[in-house]
């Protein structure tokens, strides 16, 4: 692999298992990592790829990883839907009894959807992706972000994803896998081939979605939209 090690920022329901996948059947090292993690050059010299559901937090401090991130998107609406069916999923499989996956059994979309104060469901949906571009999408240190920053509003929220999205290396699409590993190749001479990990063909289509539950859905990622079209339209044109 060409150049320094990568940082892959999963966003969760981006493909991002299939990803890690691939870089493990190219016989690459990955360490699994959290928001909490600290990058240190000489104990993680053997580490090809950092990758987990990890907020901007953990590589702002390092010059060399901030340079050398790699991130997939999805669309939000799809990625939320995606969310709610893996935790059905999930419960019914007997592969995890918590609390969300509970509430996304006992209840329907429209109704799961309607629940917007649970701290888990905030943590994973509430413009998750947009806090975890510029922080971490936990809603304890989203609070203490806003704390440090106490006129930090929507619009600066989404500037700085934008700025921050703009320094990855590669920036992928869900819908374009192509592109994406033809764009990881190019920055890192990388050749890998993605599964489909992870994936669920029972999940409900957006388009199929009543009014509104569309609408509710979108309460829950307004800045997530709005990003992610930005992005689209300015890192998704090669």
């Amino acid at each position: 692999m060409s150049g320094a090690r990568l940082f892959h920022l999963h966003v969760p329901k981006t493909a991002g298992t299939s990803l890690r996948g691939a870089f493990h059947r190219a016989k690459h090292k990955v360490l699994p990592v959290n928001s909490n993690f600290v990058y240190d050059p000489a104990l993680h010299a053997d580490v090809d790829l950092f990758s987990g559901h990890a907020g901007f937090r953990a590589v702002e401090a390092s010059l060399e990883l901030r340079g050398n991130v790699v991130t997939i998107l999805r669309d939000p609406y799809d990625r939320v839907l995606s969310y709610f069916y893996h935790l059905v999923k999930l419960h019914r499989e007997g592969h995890e009894n918590t609390h969300r996956t509970n509430l996304a059994s006992k209840y329907g979309l429209a109704e799961f959807l309607a629940i917007t104060d649970d701290p888990h469901l905030l943590n994973d949906m509430f413009n998750s992706m947009t806090w975890q571009l510029v922080h971490d999408n936990d809603i304890h240190a989203r609070m203490a972000y806003r704390r440090r920053e106490p006129v930090f509003g929507a619009a600066d929220l989404v500037a700085r994803a934008k700025s921050n999205l703009s320094s990855f290396r590669v920036v992928g699409f869900q819908s374009r896998p192509g592109a994406f590993l033809e764009k990881l190749r190019r920055a890192t001479g990388l050749s890998l081939q993605l599964g489909a990990e992870n994936a669920n063909p029972e999940r409900a289509a957006v388009e199929k979605l009543d009014v509104e539950t569309r609408r509710r859905l979108r309460g829950w990622i307004e800045l997530d939209l709005e990003v992610y079209e930005w992005a689209l339209a300015e890192l998704g044109r090669d």
